[in-house]
């Protein structure tokens, strides 16, 4: 179910209902300008598509939710570091991730045993500061330059490129001012525990700012905007 979809559902309840604008506004903690972005088809994002859905699902009847939910993938999420405990040897981290999961968020591009880390420390910084949520996907076939979340068998948590060639494959870091880059053999399996292939992701542009100033790299802006004084 695209956004299209789900705010045409959206507008269907809201007509059915006899809901005013200001009152749907008030439901999904918006202001008018963005329902008027939305009906411009403006993109939704997670937290927003599975607040409609939240909403949809709590005042209809039970066959109106269950249409709804079924077209609508929800996704579970757990932290970075539930994430690194999980031995994916043995138990299927999308099961455990259902099971323990802190809530549950909806991306656009997931798949049915996709799941959802929640960036909680600074193992992934600047790009992914805390609270980034990040749709990854298990047992993905991985291409060079894929970003992927790379769990080592200490428990440590990397976010790295992907990279291959015949003998080995390496986890190389974005950041290449103080970030480290590694080789692993092919068949070497105790280096890295699991690599989850990251779809999309959903963080704080703040956050991602300021992540990125406290490790030195600062957009010239300032340099550039001397050019057009």
């Amino acid at each position: 179910m695209n956004d299209s979809e789900i705010l045409e559902a959206l507008f269907r309840w809201q007509e059915e209902h006899f809901y005013s604008s200001l009152q749907l506004c008030h439901e999904l903690n918006i202001n008018k300008n963005t329902l008027l972005n939305w009906k411009q088809g403006k993109p939704l994002s997670p937290r927003t598509r599975q607040k409609i859905v939240n909403l949809i699902s709590s005042k209809s009847d039970k066959d109106e939710i269950s249409n709804i939910k079924s077209r609508i993938l929800s996704f579970p999420i757990i932290s970075d570091a539930a994430a690194a405990t999980v031995n994916t040897s043995y138990f299927p981290v999308g099961e455990y991730a259902r099971t323990y999961a802190e809530d549950y968020v909806s991306f656009t591009k997931g798949c049915e045993g996709d799941f959802v880390i929640r960036v909680i420390g600074d193992s992934m910084s600047p790009w992914y500061p805390p609270g980034t949520l990040l749709l990854v996907r298990p047992n993905a076939v991985l291409r060079n330059g894929d970003r992927v979340i790379a769990i080592l068998t200490d428990g440590t948590i990397l976010f790295k490129l992907f990279a291959e060639d015949d003998s080995s494959f390496y986890l190389l870091s974005e950041n290449r001012q103080n970030g480290k880059d590694y080789k692993f053999a092919k068949n070497d399996f105790n280096g890295v525990r699991a690599m989850y292939l990251v779809i999309q992701s959903m963080r704080d542009e703040r956050a991602l700012d300021d992540a990125k100033e406290k490790q030195g790299i600062v957009s010239d802006w300032k340099e550039r905007i001397k050019n057009l004084q």
